[in-house]
């Protein structure tokens, strides 16, 4: 099984963001020595109802990012391994040095919750989750990229961090509920929401490595005209494509471009 490939410039790496909302298998659980109470905060027995993959294509030599694809995959129609075979096809390939993978807390808890499940329906055959899950030069898990020590800091505290303040909240009914209730909205809604904090965190750890603003500029007004050129499909991300950082930003890469501003604020 190969990964999704994109056409980039001879200069660009791929970059995928993976997100995944996790909660506890009721099978698993219920056969588990430690029981069904004891079994909601072990990761061990969660299995994924919801993941997010943004594509991404990064200069190598400015750090300038445009944003490829965006696309949010539930268990809501689809068997648990349908659900893991489109997110195995959609990862990029980890032994391509054209790849990056970018995570919060993927280290810890996405991927293993991959690769235990996929272990779990026999599905061996899973060359970028297994490979993902060996390498890590090119993993960007950015849980330890604000902070190296205990407790590392939560996403929605950098998100506020750098201004945006727009990561999935944890207030309210657990993802259980919800799935429960059949409402899969909030679900959704918290998983893009995480990738897209995630996706400009990314972009400023980026900037600060290389010293340049274009990362963060190029990441709020690409990530914007993509949500933009989907329409009402990202409704509930709006409140990205249409935050005063995407103005700034703007502005900021004009003055560091040169280019002309049109009237939504993105440069033409």
């Amino acid at each position: 099984m190969k990964g999704r490939t994109f056409r980039v410039g001879a200069h660009e790496r791929i970059g995928c963001v993976i997100d995944l909302e996790t909660v506890p298998d009721p099978d698993v659980v219920a056969i588990s020595s430690r029981g069904a109470v004891a079994g909601r905060s072990r990761g061990m027995i969660h299995r994924a109802v919801c993941g997010t993959l943004l594509h991404f294509a990064e200069d190598r030599d400015s750090g300038s990012l445009r944003c490829l694809s965006f696309r949010t995959l539930t268990l809501e129609r689809a068997a648990e391994g349908a659900f893991l075979a489109d997110i195995e096809a959609m990862l990029p390939v980890p032994d391509d040095d054209n790849s990056i993978l970018v995570s919060f807390a993927g280290t810890m808890h996405d991927l293993p919750v991959l690769r235990r499940r996929a272990l779990s329906l026999w599905m061996f055959d899973m060359p970028n989750i297994r490979g993902w899950n060996e390498r890590r030069a090119s993993h960007h898990d950015l849980m330890y990229s604000f902070g190296t020590r205990s407790p590392n800091p939560s996403l929605a505290e950098v998100s506020a961090l750098l201004g945006a303040n727009l990561a999935g909240t944890r207030s309210g009914d657990p993802a259980t509920l919800w799935i429960e209730k059949g409402d899969w909205r909030p679900i959704i809604k918290r998983n893009r929401n995480d990738v897209a904090a995630t996706f400009i965190a990314y972009a400023y750890t980026s900037g600060w490595r290389r010293g340049s603003e274009l990362p963060v500029a190029t990441a709020w007004t690409s990530f914007s005209s993509l949500l933009r050129g989907m329409g009402e499909a990202m409704h509930d991300l709006r409140e990205f494509s249409h935050h005063h950082m995407v103005g700034l930003a703007a502005k900021r890469l004009a003055a560091l471009t040169g280019a002309p501003r049109n009237s939504s604020g993105s440069v033409k």
